[in-house]
């Protein structure tokens, strides 16, 4: 991502291009595996998972990227599991158990030790990135409830399309800068390959 930012392409540019092609890709798996894609009611939740769960949470990491740097931006976004264990406590009533808090406070505290002190035009990243961990949390527990009973190529690819299409049209709105060198393009696909379909 960063080798695409340095080649000046926009961030919805980047986003636009890294759902797209997932999507197109995992469609293409989920055909190729028989799985059929969902319709009526879970086609509807799994596109609202893409279109408003991973476009909120892509759009805080990759904003996050262009403030700090890629390692302290994925380690904010590891606070996630942490932040599952709370959320999924308060939405079934019932403290975790203690294994589990005591987890939750030591990946805390290693986040917060290996932070370090932040300089002032690097809060507005940090935010970003925990901005991007909340949001991933949220939409693995929603998430959770909603593809059961469905395949995970065609869940995948409705999720990915929901994302695409926010991104397309707000890449085509804004103008927003494409890749446009042959490496920024090898990177992104990179992203839409390896951190996208293969995740």
């Amino acid at each position: 991502t960063k080798v695409a930012y340095d080649d000046g392409a926009a961030v919805a540019g980047v986003l636009s291009v890294r759902f797209t092609l997932a999507a197109l890709v995992l469609l293409a798996l989920a055909r190729w595996r028989g799985e059929a894609l969902p319709r009526g009611r879970k086609a509807v939740q799994l596109f609202l998972l893409g279109a408003v769960g991973y476009v909120v949470e892509s759009a805080c990491y990759f904003a996050a990227l262009t403030r700090i740097s890629a390692g302290l931006t994925a380690l904010l976004l590891y606070a996630y599991p942490a932040l599952v264990v709370l959320l999924s406590a308060v939405l079934a009533r019932r403290a975790p158990g203690r294994v589990p808090a005591v987890c939750v406070v030591v990946a805390t505290v290693g986040t917060a030790l290996t932070i370090g002190p932040v300089a002032g035009g690097q809060w507005t990243g940090v935010l970003l990135g925990l901005a991007a961990a909340v949001a991933y949390s949220t939409y693995i527990v929603v998430s959770a409830r909603v593809v059961v009973g469905v395949g995970p190529f065609d869940t995948s690819a409705v999720v990915m399309a929901g994302a695409a299409l926010v991104y397309d049209g707000y890449a085509g709105v804004t103008g927003a800068a494409l890749p446009s060198t042959g490496e920024a393009w090898w990177a992104v696909l990179g992203v839409a390959l390896l951190g996208t379909v293969v995740a």
